[in-house]
């Protein structure tokens, strides 16, 4: 708030934040949040873009320091993020797709006379469906008695980057998304 306007839901970019903060509050938004209470944020959406405000770290200091930055006759009420609807319930559906895909792999790595996938059939089970690692195997059974084997090697022993992991592509859809819907209630705003 100023002495001549009110703004609500300005959209600041991360360089417009105090030096200190820019290095620690960035365009990802981290949600640490379970599965059902990722759900409840969804479903309390508000707006016409049905968006969901999550407080940043150390927000009421944060806007005490860019207040008082900003000099007199200025008020900053709140500092947070702005994520839609839509972009929470993509996450949610991404967790339960890669649970879906985790069980499927397990079920396909463990044979029929095995009860639980061993130590290493996991290990391979989660790289190839959260991580994207060796997403292609050769799995070797050793047909016998009680003490057959299964042996998992990579089809391809190609190196992968490790940046893209899934909490990142989740975090930069999110982000996206967020900010598509802020432009769009933007440029809204001055026509």
């Amino acid at each position: 708030m100023t002495a001549f306007a009110h703004v609500t839901g300005q959209r600041l970019g991360v360089s417009e934040l105090p030096e200190f903060a820019q290095g620690v509050i960035g365009e990802l938004v981290e949600l640490t949040q379970g599965v059902g209470e990722i759900e409840a944020l969804a479903a309390n959406g508000r707006g016409d873009d049905k968006s969901v405000k999550l407080s940043v770290s150390c927000a009421r200091e944060l806007a005490r320091v860019m207040q008082s930055d900003a000099g007199g006759g200025v008020h900053i009420d709140a500092i947070y993020w702005r994520v839609s609807k839509v972009a929470l319930d993509g996450v949610v559906d991404q967790i339960r797709t890669r649970l879906t895909e985790l069980m499927a792999e397990l079920r396909s790595l463990t044979p029929g006379t095995q009860g639980m996938p061993n130590a290493q059939q996991a290990t391979a089970a989660y790289d190839i469906v959260i991580r994207g690692i060796n997403a292609k195997v050769v799995i070797n059974t050793i047909s016998g008695g009680d003490g057959s084997v299964n042996r998992i090697e990579p089809a391809d022993p190609e190196v992968h980057s490790s940046f893209w992991t899934a909490s990142r592509r989740i975090a930069a859809i999110v982000v996206g998304v967020a900010t598509v819907i802020a432009a769009v209630v933007a440029v809204l705003q001055f026509h």
